[in-house]
């Protein structure tokens, strides 16, 4: 039984995060996100809180540190701050990064970036 335990706690970790998936979805007033397991609800952002969305390549490992909803860090003379924009990373290196006004860049992986860039421009009424 101890045994069981033990590797349900070690690899369970790697099975939940085989099996993230990222959610996106373009309704009326908002993007929605969800990231499954980490999210229980949907996150929103509000078309009018987007400045720009551009596409643009990612490594997950690299940039972020892995898959899951990440902080980019920046290191600097003191240590590390976490001021750089916030990820929802699954796989994959193409990725979107959406500009918001008085918060926290926001950058998502995509299968299909374009897609999503025009849906939202031409869904939000926002400038590319």
């Amino acid at each position: 039984m101890w045994i069981g335990l033990v590797l349900a706690l070690v690899f369970g970790p790697f099975v939940l995060l085989y099996r993230a998936n990222l959610r996106i979805e373009a309704r009326d007033n908002d993007l929605m996100l969800r990231l499954w397991p980490f999210h229980l609800r949907a996150r929103t952002i509000p078309y009018k809180d987007i400045d720009s969305i551009t596409i643009t390549e990612i490594s997950p490992i690299t940039d972020f540190g892995g898959v899951g909803v990440r902080f980019q860090p920046s290191f600097y003379r003191w240590g590390i701050r976490l001021d750089g924009p916030v990820g929802y990373i699954v796989d994959g290196q193409q990725a979107i990064r959406i500009e918001r006004a008085g918060e926290k860049s926001l950058v998502v992986t995509s299968v299909d970036p374009d897609t999503l860039v025009r849906t939202v421009e031409r869904v939000g009424r926002i400038g590319g």
